[in-house]
């Protein structure tokens, strides 16, 4: 947008972790692989949705009941040992259904809605972050169209939790000069310190990718002060899309909202701490011109 010197990108990604068919038993049981980082513990009495050409087709992971496990000793089983069960006793039966290799797998989705006016649900990293966008877009755009300094670009990337695929070809082709990768802050542990859900938006300062260009930290804390927005700081595990703009010579902040359960089907933040980010990335925008 614009026609000004600077290149300004704002980024979330559009992916979220699942799985993929890779075999389909003799008796109907679908094997496959894990897509992103998923915890293998957390695959166990999961709901999922096999996405066919046919339409979606609904499975389940289960597990040896205790009553016939006969003294065995329990254990999380690894992935590759799991099956899903869509209901069929034959491999001909899964086919009818349309079921084929390489057919992507989704958690089936449930929204709930907790106290404090916290939500839980799968995916919402990195969803937050695109709806934080389409609405910084909307309430901002016309003052965007005016801005002869800047070009702004809005990003919703793919397969960054395969391993930031499409940021790579942002970084490697528009070469954004500032970057804001809007994602989520995994939190509450040992490792990120005070950071709690509730308690506002927060900078990704530091990650396994990337550490956060000071000065525009300090420029984001600085906005925040002034138009009293509650922002918290804080190091955390994880990559963003960024830090693949940060290598080509971009300045970098990750900033989002802290999210509990991170890469499971219970991800949960809050929609007050959505609600100032969203504020605080128009006003980023709107002060973009007095950062150097």
């Amino acid at each position: 947008m614009g026609g000004g010197r600077r290149r300004i990108a704002l980024i979330a990604h559009m992916d979220e972790l699942g799985l993929i068919v890779t075999k389909i038993e003799r008796d109907g049981r679908i094997a496959f692989r894990k897509m992103g980082g998923i915890n293998d513990q957390t695959l166990i009495g999961t709901q999922w949705e096999i996405l066919t050409e046919k339409g979606r087709v609904n499975g389940v992971i289960g597990i040896k009941p205790p009553h016939l496990m006969l003294g065995e000793p329990s254990k999380i089983l690894p992935w590759h040992q799991l099956r899903i069960d869509i209901g069929v006793e034959s491999r001909e039966e899964a086919e009818k259904l349309g079921v084929k290799i390489l057919d992507p797998i989704v958690y089936k989705k449930t929204v709930l809605r907790l106290a404090n006016n916290q939500i839980s649900a799968r995916s919402l990293d990195d969803r937050f972050g695109c709806f934080a966008l389409l609405e910084t877009l909307r309430k901002r755009i016309d003052d965007l169209k005016r801005d002869d300094e800047n070009e702004v670009y809005f990003i919703w990337s793919v397969q960054e939790e395969i391993g930031l695929k499409g940021a790579r070809v942002i970084a490697n082709t528009l070469r954004p000069n500032i970057t804001f990768a809007v994602d989520s802050f995994p939190c509450c542990s040992t490792l990120t310190g005070d950071v709690m859900v509730g308690r506002g938006p927060v900078v990704r300062a530091i990650d396994r990718s990337s550490i956060s260009s000071r000065d525009l930290v300090r420029f984001i804390q600085k906005i925040s002060e002034e138009n009293e927005i509650p922002l918290q700081i804080g190091a955390t595990g994880g990559g963003n899309d960024g830090s693949v703009c940060q290598e080509r010579g971009s300045k970098l902040a990750v900033i989002g909202v802290p999210m509990k359960y991170s890469h499971s089907l219970v991800e949960t933040i809050s929609l007050n701490d959505l609600e100032k980010l969203i504020e605080l990335l128009q006003k980023i925008l709107e002060r973009i011109r007095e950062y150097p």
